[in-house]
């Protein structure tokens, strides 16, 4: 198991210790550690003496052409001696049989790759505003069925819980490969699946869990990182059982996209709603406007259903879609009008 680690002294001991508790499987713990400012190492280095499974490693320093994450993980890589690897993040929770099902799943299946979708922590205001909204931006068009059959293009690889054999990682190049893709996860499942291999994507919720970001600030700066490298991926648009390829590497295009469906689903039915109310609409408008709010909260109970949310939470939706909307724009202002975000102290340069 290889955790890649920069400044992640809030989690990363209960990231481990769920990784400790783990039942059914050998396996080494190497947390390396990528040039952290705070307690990260020490907490590492904490554990390790108590465990022989788990081994603190330092990145070396990152050469030119490489992200931090990236380069964090092949040196880890480097590092493993089983046949299998699982990536996870600093801020995951695992049950205690997560590592051993996953395994014994992607052996079932012939898989060269499985990916859990985590169940998702939500601890304030602002997590369960917007990032229920992220995760319909990010799952919708996402059909498992296709990304899990071999003959179809479609791919999805989730950073939180990745397992992929060790010579399939090999034969694609591995992390090397994708040295400077921000979207790393993503990346990887999609050049095993170009390679012809097999990769299994599967809901994950009652094996790992969690928390991405811990309020509005750390929303605005992680998501402000990640979703213009978002923007450039494959669109595939699922409109009821039926499913088309658009385009990718388009991002202004899928920013018109996203900002239209972010409206379209959240924003326009309750504001026509509103209006209707307001202006005292009768007829045909009274009842398109109804048609409409009837159709978000059909959503919105769809949407907090699948993530475990009270469904009253969906009446901050409306908010969550406008901070999205605004942070995709500054996620792609920060690309293209600075050269790139700054995320835990490093500027993510690129094109």
């Amino acid at each position: 198991m290889i955790i890649p680690a920069r400044n992640e002294a809030r989690d990363i001991r209960l990231t481990v210790d769920s990784l400790r508790a783990q039942r059914g499987v050998e396996m080494d713990v190497l947390v390396v550690d990528d040039h952290s400012s705070d307690a990260t190492a020490s907490i590492i280095a904490e554990l390790a003496a108590k465990d022989h499974r788990i081994r603190l490693l330092t990145a070396p320093q990152l050469p030119p052409g490489w992200l931090g994450k990236p380069h964090a993980l092949a040196y880890g890589v480097s590092r493993a001696k089983h046949s299998w690897l699982l990536f996870v993040d600093a801020d995951v929770q695992l049950a205690p049989d997560a590592v051993a099902t996953a395994v014994l799943a992607a052996q079932a299946r012939h898989a060269d790759l499985l990916t859990l979708v985590p169940r998702p922590i939500l601890g304030g205001f602002w997590e369960r505003a917007i990032q229920p909204v992220m995760a319909a931006v990010l799952f919708y068009g996402v059909c498992f069925a296709k990304v899990n059959d071999p003959a179809d293009p479609q791919s999805a690889g989730i950073g939180a819980f990745l397992l992929i054999r060790r010579e399939a990682y090999d034969a694609v190049g591995g992390h090397a490969a994708i040295r400077d893709r921000v979207i790393d996860d993503y990346a990887l499942a999609q050049m095993v699946k170009r390679a012809g291999r097999r990769i299994w994507l599967a809901d994950g919720g009652d094996l790992i869990a969690i928390r991405m970001y811990h309020g509005l600030s750390e929303i605005w700066r992680g998501w402000s990182k990640n979703l213009y490298d978002g923007l450039r991926l494959p669109v595939w648009i699922h409109i009821g059982k039926h499913q088309w390829y658009l385009f990718e590497n388009r991002p202004v295009v899928v920013l018109g996209l996203l900002v239209t469906f972010l409206t379209g689903a959240f924003l326009f039915p309750l504001g026509a709603l509103a209006w209707a109310l307001v202006t005292h609409q009768e007829g045909p408008e009274m009842a398109m406007a109804w048609s409409a709010g009837a159709l978000f909260l059909l959503f919105g109970g769809v949407l907090c259903r699948g993530i475990g949310l009270f469904p009253g939470w969906m009446a901050v939706f409306p908010l969550g879609a406008a901070v999205t909307i605004a942070i995709a724009i500054n996620s792609a202002w920060q690309v293209l009008g600075r050269g790139g975000p700054v995320w835990r102290g490093r500027r993510y340069l690129r094109s």
